[in-house]
């Protein structure tokens, strides 16, 4: 419903422009449409009765997630092989897809594996986890919330038809650091008052 049609929440221009997510992706135009102001979300199309399906876990993510591990233990060539199950459903020019020639090291396979959640888990709530978890990688942090587009500053011109590399302008809210109080979110009260063991282990801050 806030994906598409109450369009409440828009898909930011700073992953549609990404050059990385090759223009010719299948995903760019059977799972996105136009609203009046801004790309929208078209996996969830039924906004009468709701009877999308709304999966808790996606066949792609064990796959990826497999990717992933493949990827941090080194094994590039068996990472490469299940990330392009997921990949080469979309991108099918085979001069766009992955190979041994490309990817060659498992810095690389790693990278294009976590580009491939951003886009294959587009407006599914996978993005904050990932946030989440990723804080104490080396290469691929957060350093804590990125900062975020308002759909109130976008435009339908932030989306050109070829990735552009768009930097965020405009209307925006300004991101945290990692050692910000609100990256995790304090114990509840309710919970401290049925607790009392949980009033010394509230998360600093709060």
């Amino acid at each position: 419903s806030m994906y598409n049609t109450r369009a409440l929440v828009a898909i930011s221009p700073q992953i549609w422009n990404q050059t990385w997510w090759v223009a010719s992706d299948l995903r760019r135009t059977q799972l996105a449409k136009n609203g009046a102001t801004a790309k929208l979300s078209n996996k969830y199309r039924d906004g009468a009765t709701y009877t999308d399906y709304t999966p808790i876990l996606r066949y792609a993510e064990p796959v990826l997630d497999l990717a992933e591990a493949y990827a941090r233990k080194g094994q590039v060539g068996l990472g490469l092989a299940e990330l392009n199950k997921v990949r080469n459903r979309a991108v099918t020019t085979a001069s766009l897809q992955h190979t041994a020639q490309t990817i060659t090291n498992a810095a690389d396979l790693l990278t294009a594996v976590l580009r491939e959640r951003r886009i294959e888990f587009l407006g599914e709530g996978r993005r904050w986890a990932d946030i989440h978890r990723l804080q104490a990688d080396p290469v691929h942090t957060t350093n804590g919330i990125p900062a975020k587009v308002l759909n109130s500053g976008i435009t339908l011109a932030n989306y050109p038809d070829a990735p552009a590399g768009w930097t965020m302008r405009g209307s925006d809210l300004t991101g945290f650091p990692y050692n910000d109080k609100r990256f995790l979110w304090p114990i509840p009260q309710e919970e401290l008052l049925t607790n009392p063991t949980l009033k010394e282990q509230q998360n600093a801050g709060w």
